[in-house]
């Protein structure tokens, strides 16, 4: 033990830093994916697809796998009709199974006699993989007579984005001139057709020679089609110099240097539409003056827009019916039991809207084909005659909490709370409950006092007994753990502690079913800033496994940001925070999915929400996240350095140093040092005069735990320079010190 600690490196470097010696063996620590025993691939079952039977799908150790999905029901409410599908949209190799896609659906309509008619419709339905039968509205939905459902399948959502982009957003019209940069083929073929159609000026940026040969065998009218590789904003000339340099209309997949500059040149009342919502660098405000518009267009979010989408789904039908000339000849359609499998070298499938998305269909040969089925999922059930004791439960959780309990048979809820319901909020968690039918008692009391405890639990088992527990008690006090004071350092730890060791000795011989606490992932990796709240969360965390070793229920189930509940809905500054280290928040749903697997009898000790990486690659993009080299988290970081492909691929020397030039010292550290400027003025909310490349220390300029570490993302990911957060807080680091350094980490010298 000794000689592995006198050897151990810091956190970050990538070498072991946590050991436990036991029985004679030295153990590391690992984080590893838990795997439910009712979605292990070994418990399923090849069954032929049912006409009759609704089934979802699941991405299980890169298998796709279906489960009963027990709780849909065909029979539809008086607006709703539910689609038996035959064929829909490819998603991919991995698709998302946690957030609701819009995808391009055909099937057949059913009757609530569960029996199909022969009508064959199409509609955009929001789903998280591939489904076996859809609900959508009535009069979301459209005849497809005399349109190859293969096609619809593999183009109609490109077609619905080209008229989202070109006629809703961008208004596109006669004698317009459009830019379209670095969208992918198709979307870029179809705008040519529908430009076209409005007697528009188009120009297309493709990134190979091989793109602009087959858009030239496509078009077969003279559009200008310039080829860009990469998208420095300096590449963009040839583009600017063919085109006069101004557009009525840009359409480009992320907002990068080349995105930038066509947005600097966009003429007066211009519309810029921004395909994925993606932000890189800072929006220059000069076009607003000149009355042009900056369009963020999220297309994921109009599945759960039926209405809209309706409108926009019959457009692209029209528009298909009307140009047949653009019609592919050859469409790629696997059927269900036959994907496309994963590459060892291409895990991932690429990312919507990139040039290499498929544009295919997937086929459901009823009767015929044969899928792995799960058993269907067992829901969790309350027994309505106990109580269940939650503790800090009457804020924004605790509505949720109130909500799946009583849905899953909860009818006895007892609150422990120092405020007791005199908050509004709480007052509303208390009324959900009982306009549910449930009784509620709310104890105003201190939970960490064991002799008040013990007398609230005595009380209540006189009439029922208590069966579960849920302790969601917190405190937030952030800060440098440097600036705290011990005061200040307990409230966050204390009511984490001392709740749990109470409940724990007043309940040590109920027979609980669980016994579940509510940590954060802050307590897994470490949140800057939160020292103390990652104490109180660790020790939530080692005092499950305790528990587990007594025989005892327990589960502490880390969570990340919620999106709709609690504190971070209720505050859009720490969700920016958070989202700038690199974090990603679930919602509600994923929360509950989770609270249910800490429930279960078969729970593990500490469930980790957050960490997926195929997210956090789509919340970081290539940023170091602060984390990085933790060795705990090693099998999360392979995963998402396959994502990223390399941390700085994308950021390439010549857009931070000039493109290649020769340049002198003094001239790239003015480059760099004007660029990190400029970005710390960005983080800091100042202007960039404001802030002394040489005089002042980063520090004095207002620098905190989240900036910080915000800071350090982004120099390892321009510059590769690693730092800790303490070198910024250092009083000799100046700007001018911080670009030198960065010069340094460039390995360029005097650069070439």
């Amino acid at each position: 033990m000794l000689t592995a600690l006198g050897t151990a490196a810091p956190r970050g470097s990538g070498h072991e830093t946590e050991f436990w010696l036991h029985e004679g063996v030295l153990h590391t620590n690992r984080l590893v994916p838990w795997e439910c025993p009712s979605i292990c691939p070994e418990h399923s079952q090849a069954v032929k697809l049912s006409l009759d039977m609704p089934l979802q799908s699941e991405l299980v150790n890169s298998a796709l796998i279906f489960r009963a999905n027990e709780d849909f029901m065909t029979d539809s409410k008086e607006d709703e009709i539910c689609l038996q599908v035959e064929m829909t949209e490819y998603q991919g190799c991995a698709p998302d199974q946690r957030t609701k896609q819009p995808v391009i659906v055909v099937g057949h309509t059913i009757s609530n006699s569960r029996e199909s008619t022969l009508r064959q419709v199409v509609t955009l339905a929001a789903q998280s993989g591939y489904q076996t039968i859809v609900k959508t509205k009535k009069g979301c939905y459209f005849d497809c007579e005399g349109l190859d459902p293969a096609l619809l399948c593999a183009t109609l959502s490109t077609v619905c984005k080209v008229l989202l982009c070109m006629r809703w957003l961008g208004r596109a019209k006669k004698d317009d001139h459009i830019l379209i940069l670095h969208m992918p083929l198709l979307f870029a073929k179809l705008a040519i057709s529908l430009s076209k159609e409005l007697n528009a000026r188009i120009t297309i940026v493709v990134a190979t020679q091989e793109e602009s040969e087959e858009l030239y065998e496509a078009s077969s009218s003279g559009i200008p089609i310039v080829v860009v590789e990469d998208m420095h904003a300096s590449h963009m000339s040839p583009v600017l110099e063919a085109t006069s340099g101004k557009f009525s209309l840009v359409i480009c997949n992320r907002f990068s240097a080349a995105g930038q500059e066509a947005w600097r040149h966009i003429s007066a009342a211009g519309r810029f539409v921004l395909c994925n919502e993606d932000m890189e660098g800072k929006l220059d405000t000069g076009p607003f003056t000149k009355g042009a518009s900056f369009l963020p267009m999220g297309y994921e979010n109009l599945g759960t827009r039926q209405e809209m989408a309706a409108e926009i789904l019959q457009d692209g039908l029209e528009f298909l019916r009307k140009n047949k000339d653009i019609w592919t000849s050859h469409v790629s359609v696997y059927n269900i039991d036959q994907m496309p499998t994963q590459s060892k070298g291409s895990q991932f499938k690429a990312s919507p809207g990139s040039a290499e998305e498929v544009h295919a269909a997937v086929r459901f040969n009823y009767g015929e084909s044969s899928v792995k089925i799960l058993p269907p999922i067992r829901r969790v059930k309350f027994f309505p005659d106990a109580a269940y004791l939650l503790i800090g439960g009457l804020g924004g959780l605790g509505s949720s909490l109130v909500r799946w309990m009583t849905e899953r048979g909860c009818r006895h809820f007892i609150f422990v709370s120092r405020s007791g319901a005199t908050q509004q909020k709480a007052a509303q968690t208390v009324e959900l409950a009982e306009k549910a039918g449930a009784s509620v008692q709310v104890f105003q009391a201190d939970a960490g006092n064991e002799s008040d405890m013990r007398a609230i639990v005595a009380r209540v088992m006189k009439e029922r007994p208590i069966r579960g527990v849920v302790h969601a008690a917190m405190v937030l006090q952030d800060g440098l753990l440097q600036g705290m004071t011990a005061a200040q350092y307990q409230a966050a730890i204390t009511p984490k502690l001392r709740i749990a060791h109470v409940l724990h000795s007043v309940l040590i011989n109920s027979p609980l079913d669980f016994f579940v606490m509510t940590s954060s992932i802050s307590g897994t990796i470490g949140t800057p800033g939160q020292t103390n709240y990652s104490a109180g969360n660790s020790f939530l965390d080692a005092f499950a496994v305790y528990r587990q070793s007594l025989g005892l229920p327990a589960c502490s189930i880390a969570l990340p940001m919620l999106l709709d509940v609690g504190v971070v809905a209720e505050n859009q500054t720490v969700e920016d925070s958070l989202q700038r280290l690199g974090f990603y928040g679930i919602d509600e749903v994923e929360m509950l999915e989770g609270l249910e697997v800490a429930r279960s009898p078969n729970s593990p000790s500490h469930l980790i929400l957050g960490l997926d990486p195929s997210l956090l690659h789509r919340s970081a993009g290539t940023n170091r996240l602060f984390w990085h080299g933790d060795a705990r988290l090693r099998g999360v970081q392979r995963d998402l350095d396959l994502l990223q492909g390399s941390l700085r691929a994308s950021k390439p020397d010549g857009e931070v140093i000039g493109d290649g030039e020769e340049l002198d010292y003094e001239t790239l550290m003015a480059r760099v040092g004007d660029r990190i400027v400029q970005k710390c003025a960005s983080m800091l909310g100042r202007e960039i005069h404001e802030i002394n490349l040489s005089k002042g220390t980063v520090a004095s300029y207002g620098l905190d735990s989240m900036i910080g570490s915000e800071l350090q993302q982004w120099l390892f990911g321009e510059f590769g320079l690693a730092l800790s957060f303490h070198a910024f807080t250092a009083p000799e680091m100046t700007f001018e010190g911080l670009a030198r350094q960065a010069v340094e980490a460039l390995g360029v010298g005097s650069a070439k």
